[in-house]
């Protein structure tokens, strides 16, 4: 599966990106094209047995700037949350019952980028990294904590009863998984698509401020339109150009 990229300049660069490889690089308008290689960051330790196995969208994306001057490229390493069952009974009471209680996960995600020309793998430079631990969340009452909060709570279709009440929010307790960079110049923002537990049907784009360590916005989408955990959205530079005072 490969990722077209487009680096333009008076050599007219394009690219094809294998996201668990590297890119080919090829400058179509020299007089005798030629393609040249240039890999990826290592994986991430955590992604070892993930690759070549699984599809790279998962926990990698790649993009080029709006000025077209740099690659930008994101690593995510997850670990979902879970659901631990419990099961009660008492020495009088021949039914057993279940609890659930939810056990937060944890991702991490590094950034990196590339100057465009693009040489070698030596110009790749660590760009930050940040963990879902420490991402700043918006405060409580806001109309972004109370989608998060809607997240968590969100049920799955056998309507398991999980005692979330005293957990502390945090992005811990969302499976959150396919990042994609955004390609505004110098920003190192990741969208990531984000869902409750157990097949939950809710879902909502979660944008970071990696860099910043802050949570920046939340939407809910469709669920009807995404029933698989996917990826959903790709980058754009569209809304600059629209005229959102014009009356309609």
């Amino acid at each position: 599966m490969s990722v077209p990229i487009t680096l333009r300049g008076a050599r007219g660069t394009i690219g094809w990106v294998d996201l668990w490889r590297g890119i080919l690089l090829c400058d179509v308008l020299d007089a005798t094209p030629k393609v040249r290689d240039i890999p990826l960051p290592f994986p991430a330790r955590a992604n070892w047995r993930a690759y070549l196995n699984r599809c790279p969208y998962y926990s990698r994306d790649i993009t080029v700037s709006e000025s077209r001057d740099t690659i930008k490229y994101v690593e995510m390493e997850l670990t979902r949350p879970a659901i631990e069952e419990e099961i009660i009974s008492g020495p009088d009471d021949p039914e057993e019952e279940c609890s659930y209680s939810l056990v937060p996960g944890r991702w991490q995600a590094t950034t990196w980028t590339m100057p465009i020309p693009a040489n070698s793998w030596n110009d790749w430079k660590y760009g930050c990294t940040i963990s879902s631990d420490h991402v700043k969340l918006p405060d409580d009452g806001t109309k972004q904590s109370e989608l998060l909060r809607r997240l968590v709570m969100s049920r799955n279709e056998r309507k398991e009863e999980v005692a979330v009440a005293g957990l502390c929010l945090s992005l811990g307790c969302l499976r959150m998984a396919h990042p994609t960079l955004s390609i505004a110049d110098g920003d190192d923002v990741i969208y990531l698509l984000s869902k409750g537990i157990r097949g939950a049907k809710m879902a909502a784009v979660v944008a970071v401020d990696v860099r910043a360590r802050t949570l920046i916005g939340v939407s809910e989408i469709d669920s009807e339109k995404n029933i698989n955990f996917l990826r959903c959205c790709l980058p754009t530079g569209i809304f600059k150009h629209l005229n959102t005072s014009a009356a309609t």
